[in-house]
């Protein structure tokens, strides 16, 4: 078992609907319907961290835990004359 860890897609800096998938609003709504209608509470007087805002979407570090390894692949020649994936299995 091992631990495989990249980086995701990235997509870029998103709006509230397409990052956290959020509701639209109706239509006839004031200034914009693709957004968040209440970010929070009068008290207290900041927004948390967990209300869905806009952003970047992707490119961030993620970690997927207790992979199997089925088979290991055969290296091959570069134009260089290196090998890609020297492994003791090959």
């Amino acid at each position: 078992m091992i631990d495989c860890i990249g980086v995701t897609k990235g997509k870029g800096f998103k709006g509230v609907t397409s990052r956290w998938h959020t509701k639209k609003l109706p239509r006839k709504t004031h200034k914009g319907l693709r957004k968040v209608a209440c970010i929070g509470a009068w008290h207290p007087s900041r927004v948390q961290f967990t209300v869905a805002r806009a952003g970047q979407k992707g490119y961030h570090h993620r970690t997927e835990v207790n992979k199997k390894i089925y088979r290991l692949g055969k290296s091959c020649l570069t134009e260089e004359g290196k090998r890609n994936g020297g492994t003791e299995y090959d």
